[in-house]
């Protein structure tokens, strides 16, 4: 139960009586001088509720406060058709100053289920939670080597040919050094190339290995990676040896228009991504206000497969993330401009704010 009431402060001095099951006589908690918390685990609401009332319980008389999942606090008179989660607590004899604080935040009564991969998705998680949103870490998608090693580790071996290195996605950035690092090169032999990320993320992750960006986009897209390219290269693309470590599967379209702008685009695979199972508390977690958080087409595919496409209401990192929701036949309620987690965040409290 220390999930309803994490955020309720007793001084040291105070007892409280805890009650998780039910008792044979309710009357005898009614005249406790100390708070009485009775949690859901004591059966239904209208069960516990009815219970009290018939063994004396005066709302007018004693203090009477019901505590939510989502930290919303009230006092119930007997109108009420109960909390709208199964799990809540009831409390006697209490009041607290900041009672209800949290259903005061900007994101108070919100679910989200985060798809990102399992280390990714404990920030975005905390982030929305500190906003007042229930949140669910359910990724939808990990990652293994790819199927041959062999194209990246030849790669590597020849990277002093490559004029360019285009990073799609920090995950690209990360297995192409783990891949460098295994093998008896270093970054010396990266001396001569430049880089092109598709967005600051991916630049970041770049940074974090001494290297920076020569080339990010203003629109983290393939499609806007295209746009700065032409404008920052151009002519210069002809004959230019270029090295795409990404995804197994992933998008063509970056590495074909440069193909028929005149250069030689070797793209190789340094990660695959996989589906894992659903957490176990998944079910209980879900109802039809849910909302879904993509970062990537890959998280809304797996999503369908995993789950045999619940068509909960989504909010997307990006327009073609977007689209592959839509094209699944998911309701789209909103895209962040600025297609990082930072800018989905901030969709999100857009979209959703209820302050």
């Amino acid at each position: 139960m220390n999930w309803v009431y994490s955020h309720i402060k007793f001084s040291p001095t105070s007892s409280h009586c805890l009650v998780t099951e039910t008792p044979q006589r309710w009357d005898e908690y009614l005249d406790l001088p100390c708070p009485v918390i009775i949690g859901s685990e004591c059966g239904a609401w209208e069960s516990v509720w009815e219970s009290l009332r018939k063994s004396g319980l005066n709302p007018t008389v004693t203090s009477v406060r019901v505590v939510e999942v989502d930290g919303r606090v009230w006092e119930p008179d007997g109108t009420e058709t109960g909390p709208t989660d199964p799990r809540w607590a009831l409390i006697l004899n209490w009041t607290h100053p900041e009672e209800g604080w949290r259903w005061n935040l900007p994101l108070a009564g919100r679910t989200y289920v985060v798809t990102r991969q399992k280390e990714k998705a404990a920030n975005l998680v905390s982030t929305l939670e500190a906003q007042g949103a229930r949140a669910l870490a359910v990724p939808t998608i990990t990652f293994i080597p790819p199927a041959s090693e062999e194209p990246v580790v030849a790669a590597i071996r020849r990277l002093e040919e490559f004029r360019w290195i285009i990073f799609t996605s920090p995950n690209g950035v990360r297995y192409f050094f783990q891949y460098l690092h295994d093998t008896a090169r270093d970054h010396r032999a990266l001396a001569r190339a430049k880089f092109a990320c598709i967005g600051p993320g991916t630049a970041r992750s770049l940074a974090k290995h001494g290297f920076k960006a020569d080339l990010i986009p203003k629109d983290y897209v393939a499609e806007g990676l295209l746009r700065a390219w032409s404008e920052r290269v151009g002519n210069e693309t002809r004959d230019l040896k270029a090295l795409i470590p990404r995804a197994q599967e992933a998008r063509s379209i970056l590495p074909d228009t440069l193909r028929e702008w005149g250069a030689e685009v070797e793209v190789v695979p340094v990660y695959k991504t996989v589906q894992p199972s659903l957490p176990e508390d998944f079910p209980s977690f879900m109802n039809e206000k849910t909302r879904l958080l993509f970062t990537s087409s890959s998280t809304v595919k797996h999503w369908c497969s995993l789950t045999g496409k619940l068509e909960n209401p989504c909010i997307c990192i990006g327009p073609v993330t977007a689209a592959t929701a839509e094209n699944e036949g998911l309701r789209v309620l909103a895209v962040a401009p600025e297609h990082t987690i930072e800018g989905l965040l901030q969709c999100v409290l857009k979209t959703d704010s209820t302050r």
